[in-house]
């Protein structure tokens, strides 16, 4: 499925408001700041919170974060067993090799739809 479109980045906090620039360059809103409730301070920190992340995240599958992230604990858990940092039950070395192997791959999958700018 594809993804709906959005401003290109990079986004940018001027005052209360996201910006982008549109598709002929032109310097676009993109949303406000509210301060119903909250204190100043905080919704400055959000909204460069928001820029920040979508700019970091340009050119890349956003729907891809959590599997990225879970292949990347995995790995780490499978390579800790490995290193025999982590004991659980008497795994034979043999098991625990290609269960690293396994999550490497698991990982390298999840990073190629990650570097991918839509989901398929």
């Amino acid at each position: 499925m594809k993804q709906a479109e959005h401003t290109p980045e990079p986004w940018q906090l001027d005052g209360d408001t996201i910006t982008g620039r549109d598709e002929n360059g032109l310097e676009s809103p993109i949303a406000t700041l509210s301060h119903y409730w909250r204190a100043r301070r905080i919704d400055q920190a959000n909204g460069q919170h928001i820029v920040s992340c979508v700019n970091a995240l340009a050119g890349y599958n956003p729907d891809a974060i959590e599997p990225l992230v879970e292949a990347i604990k995995k790995v780490i858990w499978d390579s800790d067993y490995l290193a025999g940092r982590q004991y659980v039950g008497g795994m034979k070395r043999e098991q625990a090799e290609k269960n690293v192997l396994t999550s490497l791959a698991a990982l390298r999958s999840a990073l190629a739809i990650f570097e991918q700018d839509e989901p398929k």
